[in-house]
């Protein structure tokens, strides 16, 4: 019998490379803010825009830097913050195996564009999917349940066909709304072993 999930859909950051989580401890320091307030600044409004498409890396980070008073060059910033990209341990051993099987992968992240251009330069992660659907193209973000069921229509798979690996729950659980099955990412160990138990590796 074949495997029910046809395709597969990951999320990005903090799955296959880390995003923003933790960036606040490198940028505190610097900016001689503590971090709890660096993260609420990083995740201001304007992030969403980001996101979105609305705004470029620039205009997101100089709106911080002007709104916050924070005292770095603008280089310097995008600097800290692409340090921050590194691969997730594991995973991408674990996106080689996936690779030799029947799949369709696929990408849904929330994320920009001038970011995730240094990382498929860097790491060359997108040669594992055969579509990417980032949050500045589709113009809408994991939080709307939108989201998913346009995934579902731009991949052209049913829902009961399909799994949602994200870090997030809250993210797996708007995902189930649209009929999609969910694992949440905790490590390598543990989705390798949820793959293995649906017969997917």
């Amino acid at each position: 019998m074949s495997p029910k999930f046809t395709t597969i859909i990951f999320d990005l950051s903090e799955v296959i490379l880390t995003g923003l989580k933790n960036v606040e401890e490198k940028l505190a320091p610097i900016l001689r803010i503590n971090s709890q307030k660096v993260y609420s600044q990083l995740h201001d409004i304007s992030l969403q825009y980001l996101f979105v498409g609305a705004i470029s890396e620039t205009q997101y980070l100089n709106t911080l830097k002007n709104k916050y008073n924070w005292n770095i060059s603008l280089s310097n910033l995008k600097k800290v913050i692409r340090s921050n990209f590194i691969r997730i341990n594991g995973i991408f051993s674990l996106l080689r195996q996936l690779d030799q099987k029947s799949l369709q992968m696929a990408i849904l992240s929330d994320h920009a564009q001038e970011w995730t251009d240094y990382c498929q330069r860097v790491f060359n992660y997108e040669k594992y999917f055969q579509k990417t659907l980032y949050s500045f193209q589709t113009k809408n973000l994991k939080s709307n349940k939108y989201a998913y069921t346009n995934a579902l229509n731009i991949l052209s798979v049913h829902p009961s066909n399909t799994l949602f690996i994200d870090d997030q729950k809250k993210n797996i659980d708007l995902a189930k709304d649209a009929g999609i099955e969910g694992i949440v990412f905790r490590s390598k160990r543990k989705l390798y072993s949820s793959l293995s138990s649906l017969k997917l590796i």
